[in-house]
């Protein structure tokens, strides 16, 4: 197979099971089309490996090759995954917990676990290390910072960071034991270089889809927060019988975890069948890219104005992507402070009698600009276009049209409709501004807990949690709450057990505390 190539995983593996790979780099000012062209490549597939700040090429809805994507962190890049990957015909994934969440987008997704090259394994080398951490540490990474501090307390830690991924490996072999702490829950890269080295991997109990590969005690150990400690002392108690799990987990990733494995298997689902998606039309397409880039902006930064370029004749036209395109445009106005041109696209798209969405949004940017007659007449679009198996949101937003404008009460509502419709949040969307204009439950519960601190908006926060498992994203709301006295013992019970699961124990300690008094 002839394959257009754009990564790092499959490079290797492609190669050494004999297809011929012709590598490029994607170029946003350079369409996958004008690569074929210059290059005089007649590829059979073309094959993007897509990370988060992956600078998408120009023009990618022309495409007219078949083309695969391999996502890679998927889970935290969901945001505009669920748009992009409208683009591709085949479509894989590293984590298994997307395949679902693109399946509800209406995409088909194999699972495809990450994989390691040739060059990562090691041999036996002299252990100069008990328990090595390789990672940088930031404020945002606190279950890090506390795990490795907790540690330091215990255990003889070394960490190192800003080094090469040869000198991580010979680190990793060099050391009895490679901890390995997880931003998110799944079968991190991390855990394969661990494996890669020859040395025990220490990693975070219940990662989704590790299980299916790897098993605690066999090829590698798992912990909990409450278990790490005597974890280490276990290991440390019986060196040899981990030792021999070590040699076991570093057996089973060169056998089923190589570059060349992983290659072989994408292949072989290639070749097996037609692409697991039937390609949608051009507007759909056309819009798809111009969402994600969009997202992509909202995420890192950078400047939106190709997206707008890209949507800007889809809104002309007169069918249901002409109307999402034109609530998505005056979606990017209103929060660019352009209000002139969010008010023509966002009224257009509620003239062709439909743009909740753009209805909610025209609406909430009456109320940021003090019009009030004007946001009530928005809530009552809303009202009328939202479904009617929402009946409480439609009358709740039909009582907002009706009364004086409780900002609070507004984006409460609005929470509550969004995460009944599914929209709670995409984890790892980490917006570059703050959001007024938010596309999310979650991002609608912390507008209204800004305006007024009540337990309806922590209970908005406990369901986003649950749903999502965003945990992180609502422990300071949570303790927020039990300062201001709002938490009953079932908040307070639940942000100790946050504490404690991110190795914060003396906050664990403390909430307790509160729960205690609580019940006096």
């Amino acid at each position: 197979m002839r394959i257009l190539y754009s990564g790092s995983f499959l490079k290797e593996g492609l190669v050494k099971v004999g297809h011929t790979v012709f590598p490029f780099g994607m170029d946003k000012n350079v369409s996958v089309s004008q690569v074929i062209s210059l290059k005089s490549y007649d590829p059979d597939i073309v094959l993007l490996e897509i990370w988060g700040t992956t600078q998408l090429p120009k023009d990618l809805h022309l495409c007219n090759h078949r083309i695969v994507a391999y996502c890679i962190d998927s889970c935290i890049n969901e945001f505009f995954l669920k748009r992009l990957m409208l683009l591709f015909d085949d479509v894989f994934v590293d984590q298994i917990s997307s395949v679902d969440v693109l399946r509800k987008n209406g995409i088909r997704a194999k699972w495809l676990p990450l994989c390691v090259s040739e060059g990562m394994f090691r041999g036996d080398q002299e252990k100069k290390h008990d328990v090595v951490f390789v990672g940088r540490l930031t404020e945002y990474r606190r279950k890090r910072l506390k795990l490795l501090s907790y540690l330091k307390d215990h255990c003889s830690l070394s960490r190192f960071e800003n080094v090469s991924v040869a000198e991580m490996q010979d680190i990793f072999s060099e050391s009895r034991i490679v901890l390995n702490e997880n931003l998110f829950s799944g079968l991190t890269y991390r855990v394969l270089q661990g494996l890669a080295s020859g040395s025990l991997v220490l990693t975070e109990d219940g990662g989704a889809g590790v299980g299916q590969h790897f098993k605690h005690g066999q090829h590698l150990a798992c912990y909990t927060h409450d278990s790490v400690v005597n974890q280490i002392r276990k290991i440390k108690a019986d060196p040899d019988y981990w030792e021999q799990v070590a040699r076991q987990g570093q057996r089973l990733c060169r056998e089923r975890h190589t570059s060349a494995a992983r290659a072989a298997e994408l292949i072989t689902h290639l070749e097996r069948r037609s692409a697991f998606n039937t390609r949608r039309d051009a507007d759909q397409r056309q819009l798809a890219e111009a969402q994600a880039k969009y997202a992509q902006c909202q995420r890192f930064g950078g400047d939106y104005g190709d997206a707008l370029k890209l949507a800007v004749p889809v809104a002309a036209r007169s069918n249901a992507t002409g109307v999402k395109s034109s609530e998505f445009i005056g979606t990017v106005y209103a929060r660019n402070g352009k209000i002139d041109q969010a008010k023509r696209y966002l009224l257009r798209c509620i003239e062709r009698q439909g743009g909740l969405f753009g209805a909610i949004t025209l609406a909430l940017m009456f109320l940021h600009h003090n019009d009030l007659e004007s946001a009530r007449r928005g809530f009552g679009i809303a009202s009328r276009l939202t479904p009617i198996k929402y009946v409480d949101a439609k009358r709740a937003l039909l009582a907002i049209s009706e009364s004086t404008g409780n900002c609070s009460e507004v984006y409460l509502v609005l929470a509550k409709l969004y995460y009944d419709m599914g929209i709670v949040f995409d984890p790892g969307f980490l917006k570059q501004y703050q959001e007024i204009y938010p596309e999310y439950a979650l991002e609608f519960a912390k507008l209204a807990w800004a305006e007024e601190k009540t337990r309806d908006c922590l209970e908005m926060f406990m369901l986003c949690a649950k749903k999502m498992n965003l945990e992180h994203e609502v422990f300071d709301y949570l303790k927020e709450s039990i300062a201001f006295g709002l938490a009953d013992d079932h908040v307070i019970a639940y942000a100790s057990e946050i504490a404690m699961r991110n190795y914060d124990f003396s906050q664990a300690k403390m909430i307790a505390e509160a729960l205690r008094r609580s019940l006096r």
